[in-house]
């Protein structure tokens, strides 16, 4: 992806903001992840600094220019975790054969 991060004051305010008070450690790896991008640092530096994928920098900053800064938090990727119904038999023994 070529697209860069480039905040304007107002949008690195809420991403400075948000960082401070959020305590959810993903949020906060996007957040960092998109300053440090928008402080000028290379891609190559942010994977390295933070042992991310670029596949991983390449989604969030995706995702800000798609939808925005309020996209950045409460999304988790994957299938949503399903919990078995109630009263149904557990697989799980915790022997082992």
């Amino acid at each position: 992806m070529s697209r860069g991060v480039t905040l304007d004051a107002r949008q690195r305010r809420a991403l400075l903001d948000r960082y401070r008070k959020v305590h959810d450690p993903e949020i906060r790896f996007r957040l960092h992840l998109l300053l440090l991008l928008d402080d000028g640092h290379t891609r190559f530096t942010v994977a390295t600094l933070l042992i991310c994928s670029s596949r991983t920098i390449d989604r969030w900053v995706k995702r800000l220019h798609v939808e925005g800064v309020e996209s950045l938090s409460g999304h988790k990727p994957g299938r949503p975790f399903a919990s078995p119904p109630s009263g149904s038999p557990s697989t799980w023994t915790g022997s082992n054969p």
